[in-house]
């Protein structure tokens, strides 16, 4: 284990950090996740026009660790879209918009609108 997946690891299993989560992969398994929240801001542009308007969303970041199993069951490398689906904090299932992987492959950032719980 590197340096970066413990410390993803860490901040998972805080419960001052992270909130409790269910990830679904489409066809296979369910498993409990630790969910914690990241801001996705990019400046945007308007018809070739760059701006300082941002479009804010907030991103629900599980370990890769934590799915592992479930999308080596079903034949994925990474939470698919518009298939798999989160539940954060006892909500709605929500199905996953946006899927990113950070630098170091410790954990995925999904986009589940900025609607989640």
């Amino acid at each position: 284990m590197n340096a970066f997946r413990a410390a993803a690891n860490v901040l998972a299993r805080d419960p001052n950090q992270s909130v409790p989560g269910t990830f679904v992969a489409h066809g296979g398994q369910t498993v409990d996740v630790r969910v914690t929240w990241t801001w996705n801001d990019p400046a945007m542009e308007l018809r070739g026009l760059q701006t300082q308007a941002r479009n804010a969303a907030r991103r629900a970041e599980i370990t890769q660790a934590s799915v592992r199993a479930a999308l080596d069951a079903v034949g994925a490398k990474k939470p698919r879209k518009k298939l798999d689906q989160l539940s954060v904090n006892g909500g709605p299932l929500r199905p996953i918009k946006d899927v990113e992987e950070d630098e170091e492959r410790t954990v995925f950032r999904l986009d589940v609108g900025n609607d989640g719980q």
